[in-house]
């Protein structure tokens, strides 16, 4: 009763295609399980750590500054929304410097 059987019956050279970014997604889930390090929990818990804390975001702006980095928030990742994930990988990415001189 699919969608997909439904239009093959009225039109029999209907190919069915799959979605290429879940696909994609869950070739580097797979992927990142390998890894030695759980690269979604590393997002989540750096964004969780600054964002219960005005003070802290403060002084992750002084670190931007004192390592010459141009400023950026970090972004959160919704576990329900995979594609929430690279972009907050980016960040995280641009913000490397000043977090490891913050931590």
């Amino acid at each position: 009763n699919s969608v997909y059987q439904k239009l093959k019956e009225a039109k029999e050279d209907i190919v069915a295609a799959n979605c290429l970014a879940h696909i994609v997604h869950n070739t580097m889930k797979y992927t990142v399980g390998k890894l030695n390090v759980d690269v979604e929990n590393v997002i989540l818990k750096a964004y969780s750590h600054f964002s219960v804390s005005a003070m802290r975001t403060e002084q992750l702006k002084e670190f931007c500054d004192f390592v010459e980095v141009e400023e950026c928030n970090l972004l959160s990742h919704v576990v329900t929304r995979w594609l929430s994930l690279l972009p907050a990988i980016d960040r995280l990415l641009k913000c490397w410097k000043p977090l490891t001189s913050y931590f």
